[in-house]
């Protein structure tokens, strides 16, 4: 798309082919749209409403920017490649970054993941970019095809969302989790360090008293947001 831009001027007219979005059973409508190209410049310019501070400050901006008189817009904004969902993971090992660059995103990467099902109505990527893809010319991707390759990805992505979500819930400072006998653990630690006299009974009887504890204050807090809604409504 910015390449096609680039290649236009204010003024153009370019014809646009777009899907509409599915009706009840499905089906799209395909559609022309002829539209006369703006000046990109000018549009930002024009966003400082006259002042001259904010005007002068705009055209140091856009000349960093390589943006200059003439230049084509259309005004829309937040676009996205066909293929933008799949190229999120795969731009990791695409051999683009450094070693520490690719470490950090790999790390970071699960973390991201967590809100994709929400931002997508439960699915691993937009359908519309869904619909749009295609397998590749690899050895496996031509095997398995377009649909194959799209239920392999829905699984592999499904298996690090659960492990991750499951890993996270594990540490979750309440027994019978993992992380309630870390708290438990190192309850008892701490207190064996400060009462060196106290008595090892005693000892483990005040870490099970504060491990229960924070195991009910962990619980209220993870109840409270979802009853108070239900008795206040």
């Amino acid at each position: 798309f910015s390449n096609e831009m680039a290649e236009l001027s204010v003024g153009d007219q370019a014809t646009f082919t777009v899907l509409s979005h599915p009706d009840h059973e499905g089906e799209r409508v395909e559609r022309d749209l002829i539209v006369t190209l703006g000046n990109r410049y000018q549009y930002h310019l024009g966003q400082c409403d006259g002042d001259a501070v904010c005007i002068e400050d705009m055209e140091v901006l856009l000349a960093d920017l390589g943006i200059e008189p003439g230049d084509a817009f259309l005004g829309v904004s937040g676009l996205r490649s066909g293929s933008s969902s799949v190229d999120y993971y795969s731009n990791i090992m695409s051999g683009e970054f450094s070693l520490e660059q690719t470490i950090l995103a790999t790390s970071l990467t699960p973390l991201a993941m967590i809100g994709v099902p929400i931002q997508f109505d439960g699915q691993t990527m937009l359908l519309e970019e869904r619909g749009m893809l295609e397998a590749g010319d690899g050895a496996i991707a031509s095997v398995l095809g377009t649909d194959g390759m799209l239920m392999l990805f829905d699984f592999l992505f499904w298996l690090v969302w659960i492990n991750f979500l499951l890993g996270f819930a594990n540490l979750i400072p309440m027994v019978p989790f993992d992380g309630g006998h870390i708290v438990r653990d190192g309850t008892h630690s701490v207190l064996a360090r400060l009462n060196r006299n106290m008595h090892p009974m005693r000892v483990e009887s005040l870490a099970d008293r504060i491990s229960s504890m924070s195991s009910i204050l962990v619980l209220i807090i993870v109840a409270v947001p979802i009853i108070l809604p239900r008795l206040m409504g």
